[in-house]
């Protein structure tokens, strides 16, 4: 028997940058996203590994990681999601 574990994470919010106090010619090329990372035993989520921040370009799947200063800019702000 094999044990499956790992950790991924999911989405909980999207921001514009314009709401986040950005310049709202942003709001066209991108979204800030905060997300949920979890670790997960046999794909069941077991525990919580905090919280994070990702950027979505428009038209891109692909999620980005949010720079170092953008990060503690956002952190600072305290944006709590329930």
């Amino acid at each position: 028997m094999s044990l499956i574990f790992g950790w991924n994470n999911f989405h909980l919010k999207s921001y514009k940058p314009s709401a986040l106090g950005m310049p709202p010619e942003l709001d066209e090329q991108l979204t800030i996203e905060k997300r949920q990372k979890y670790f997960h035993l046999m794909f069941i989520p077991t525990f919580s590994l905090g919280q994070t921040w990702g950027i979505r370009k428009r038209g891109d799947s692909a999620l980005y990681e949010t720079p170092a200063q953008m990060r503690a800019l956002l952190e600072a702000m305290n944006l709590e999601h329930k």
